[in-house]
């Protein structure tokens, strides 16, 4: 009986830490996959808005929550803790603090970068404006209309501006969207007639 029971013991002290292991991988994978749930709000999110959200419950209200997520567990890790959220410029971090609940490894990291969607905002509103000034030059030349100013925009007296003066002739849509890069970063503009704008963003934007 003592042989038995030394046996059964060995046996239990193998297959307790590799049960606890399983456990512990079931609770990563599970955990990484909602994070990346969140991952994908946040960016959906961030597509609207061009930033990211304060706190992680904004994504309720906006209806970014993915259908998976249940009211119980969307803030909270495999283990039952909160998970950890902070943005920062154009990038947020998600984190989990496992199954030990400190800073200490291993934790389960994530950062999410808005720049590839702030990216491609100001490339297709670059697009946009470099059409405008294609359409205004050919119409300049045909209605001798005044050539562009080589300041692009001017807020307080719109009229002594290029993109106020792309407006007032119907060349691009009344809407400051176009004053800034998706950085909020003023445009560069040399005037006419190079009639070219670029972000210190983006360093091929794009149209001509």
């Amino acid at each position: 009986m003592i042989v038995v029971i030394a046996v059964m013991a060995i046996v239990a002290s193998i297959a307790i830490p590799m049960v606890d292991m399983g456990l512990s991988r079931e609770r990563s994978a599970a955990t990484m996959a909602e994070m990346n749930g969140l991952r994908d709000a946040l960016l959906a999110y961030h597509e609207d808005h061009l930033a990211f959200p304060d706190s992680l419950s904004t994504l309720v209200g906006g209806g970014y929550i993915a259908a998976r997520f249940q009211d119980s567990d969307v803030w909270t890790d495999a283990w039952g803790g909160d998970y950890e959220y902070a943005p920062s410029g154009v990038t947020a971090s998600l984190r989990s603090l496992a199954a030990d609940r400190t800073d200490a490894d291993p934790n389960l990291d994530l950062t999410v970068s808005g720049t590839p969607t702030l990216r491609l905002r100001t490339v297709a509103d670059l697009e946009t404006i470099h059409r405008a000034l294609a359409g205004y030059e050919s119409r300049r030349l045909a209605e001798t209309l005044p050539p562009l100013p080589a300041l692009w925009w001017d807020a307080a007296n719109p009229g002594n501006s290029a993109m106020g003066l792309l407006i007032t002739y119907g060349q691009l849509e009344n809407s400051t969207r176009f004053a800034t890069d998706a950085w909020g970063d003023a445009y560069a503009y040399t005037g006419t007639p190079g009639d070219r704008v670029t972000s210190s963003n983006v360093p091929t934007p794009g149209g001509s």
